[in-house]
């Protein structure tokens, strides 16, 4: 076991604050020190530090919130043009991408429709085209895009990021997708089964929010299975299941 260093807990502390602000759409240092127990000294270099980075910014809200003593606080929320990130799902028929702001807003969507029998190097030049129509027409600066997150179809192998079968589409085996979109576009990408993102999205967004398990059906072309445990998808040695 690697020893915890103090980096690694300010690190932690710092997205967990982060994670708090976005949840809450406008919170104060001192709703912030209550729910994490850190100390106010503690939190306030953590919001200066989001705020020299740009990830967060003053807001205001409806909420009222009764302060014991002292002056009325300063609400705080994610900096919606901090960041972007680009979703992508795409199966034999078409391909849809999706452009969201750091607040999770989508700013963009768009969506193409391959030809019948499109083989797998034809499929990925329409892809490269789909994203980089997005990244254009978005109007948002490349350099704010952290990463690109792909919904992929049939057998999935997420830490190599390998779409590993797929019969639909002609030579789309073994295929190293995030190899090949990150290089494009020089910026991470993230690839996991369809539909285990479409529960993934229920589960921590949607109305699955709070439960411990859930099992997602797709039915596209084939189907498809996902099954969501304490906030992961079930994987057999990092590769997707479920798959029929």
């Amino acid at each position: 076991i690697k020893p915890l260093r103090s980096h690694d807990v300010r690190e932690r502390n710092e997205k967990l604050v982060l994670r708090l602000i976005y949840n809450r759409k406008g919170i104060s240092q001192s709703e912030i020190a209550v729910l994490t127990s850190l100390k106010p000294p503690t939190v306030f270099r953590i919001f200066t530090s989001l705020i020299d980075q740009g990830f967060i910014i003053g807001c205001n809200t409806d909420r009222v919130v009764i302060e014991k003593k002292g002056r009325k606080p300063s609400f705080f929320c994610v900096n919606p043009d901090a960041c972007y990130a680009i979703g992508l799902d795409f199966w034999w028929q078409s391909a849809a991408v999706l452009v969201a702001d750091f607040s999770g807003r989508p700013i963009y969507e768009d969506l193409v429709k391959f030809k019948v029998g499109i083989d797998a190097e034809k499929m990925m030049t329409r892809i490269e085209g789909l994203l980089r129509s997005a990244i254009q027409n978005s109007g948002v600066e490349e350099q704010k895009i952290i990463g690109i997150g792909i919904g992929a179809p049939g057998v999935v192998d997420i830490e190599q990021g390998r779409l590993l079968k797929y019969p639909r589409a002609k030579g789309m085996t073994n295929y190293s997708i995030k190899n090949r979109i990150s290089d494009s576009f020089g910026v991470p990408v993230y690839i996991h089964n369809n539909c285990s993102v479409i529960a993934l999205s229920e589960y921590r967004y949607g109305k699955a929010k709070g439960q411990e398990s859930m099992l997602v059906i797709l039915i596209r072309a084939g189907v498809g299975g996902a099954f969501i445990q304490d906030g992961k998808a079930f994987v057999n040695q990092s590769k997707t299941a479920l798959e029929v």
